[in-house]
């Protein structure tokens, strides 16, 4: 999903701006690149890819914040 359909669908869901931990977005010069969503205080939803064929994964949330 390019950055304007991810910041849109967002917006749909009422997170204009996004305060709270549930969704995390990763910026690049003020260009979204990254985002994942937070299933308990631990652990993520991580997608490594944007097509159907890339796989969803449950991380530890201390791994996606080192890379």
């Amino acid at each position: 999903m390019k950055e304007r359909e991810f910041l849109s669908s967002l917006n749909s869901y009422g997170y204009y701006h996004v305060t709270s931990q549930d969704v995390l977005v990763w910026f690049q010069n003020i260009q979204a690149v990254h985002g994942c969503y937070t299933i308990s205080e631990a652990h993520v939803l991580n997608k490594d890819g944007q097509t159907m064929f890339h796989l969803y994964h449950c991380l530890p949330l201390s791994d996606v914040m080192n890379t």
